[in-house]
């Protein structure tokens, strides 16, 4: 899970640019198309306050308790940063927990596993045995698969569990909700480990619902993660931070791009005049679209060589993309 930073290379004006020899100009371009494709993670409101919410859960069940231990639940739509955020706690977790852990051979502080095809509660626990290499027969029982994960999760010493997509363990029936939940809770209890999940729309899903649902629920705080909104002045204010941190860090590697020029215009990102005939199309207002529109764009502005960006160049992006 980890993750080496990622450094945006030197920016060059043009001037500078064109004194390069053709090989150096590749290259830096190629660096420049490297670095934009690369994963990056950039500090928001919502990603700090869920990564103080991860550092309490942690230490708060580091310590014996007679009650089950507390975790930690993200919901919100797609592309609004949940995966980034449970991906960013994993990784400073196994850092923290890996210092001065040289001398056991077999520590693996944190596991990470999401459910996207894992509708039924076997399929679960098979996509955690996956995680831990662990291979079963098919004609394996659930009972079975779930008591060795636990063994080697415990000897592993893994003190944190991401799980990813939890959503998608809502089952078709409600006997499979049930089961669903029972399984997840069945390993918060077995395993000596945090568990955090992310997901849509937990609070109202299946897997947090019916009597072993609500149970199993009870032990989480649940954090929302929502899209961006212009209603009011200080929303606005948030959203052109927003835009405007992403400009600099994205589009600084553009050697015509003016820094601030993007967030200047913030409000006309949320909604983007595609053509006189279309009209307007609000653009899905999340980190992810943010990040996607701005990384698209820039690639064109290298290859074509226009060497920035638009509030026009991000609605032609999001044209083609829709």
């Amino acid at each position: 899970m980890e993750r080496q930073p990622v450094e945006a290379p030197e920016r060059l004006s043009t001037r500078e640019y064109k004194k390069l020899s053709e090989a150096a100009q590749n290259e830096n371009r190629q660096r420049r198309i490297e670095f934009l494709c690369n994963e990056h993670l950039l500090h928001t409101p919502d990603l700090d306050r869920l990564l103080e919410a991860g550092r309490k859960t942690l230490i708060r069940n580091g310590f014996p308790s007679n009650v089950a231990r507390t975790g930690l639940a993200i919901s919100g739509p797609s592309t609004v940063g949940k995966s980034s955020t449970i991906l960013e706690i994993g990784r400073r977790h196994h850092r923290k927990e890996m210092q001065g852990a040289s001398g056991w051979d077999n520590f693996m502080p944190t596991a990470y596993v999401s459910f996207g095809m894992a509708h039924t509660p076997k399929m679960a626990l098979m996509a955690l045995a996956r995680f831990l290499g662990l291979t079963f027969a098919t004609r394996t029982n659930t009972m079975d698969i779930g008591e060795a994960t636990v063994a080697v999760l415990n000897q592993l010493g893994t003190s944190l569990i991401i799980v990813d997509e939890v959503h998608n363990m809502s089952g078709v029936r409600h006997q499979d909700t049930e089961g669903a939940a029972g399984t997840l809770k069945w390993l918060t209890e077995h395993v000596n480990a945090t568990f955090i999940l992310a997901g849509i729309d937990l609070p109202n899903s299946a897997l947090f619902s019916g009597t072993i649902g609500a149970q199993f629920g009870g032990r989480f705080n649940i954090y929302t993660m929502e899209p961006f909104s212009n209603n009011s002045a200080k929303e606005r204010e948030t959203w052109k931070k927003l835009v405007a941190t992403f400009e600099s860090y994205l589009l600084g590697v553009l050697m015509e791009h003016e820094s601030g020029s993007l967030a200047d215009v913030s409000d006309e990102i949320f909604k983007v005049p595609l053509s006189p005939t279309v009209g307007t199309y609000s653009l899905p207002h999340s980190i992810g679209t943010l990040k996607e529109l701005l990384v698209s764009a820039a690639l064109t502005a290298i290859m074509t060589g226009k060497e920035k960006v638009t509030v026009g160049d991000l609605a032609r992006v999001f044209n083609r993309a829709a």
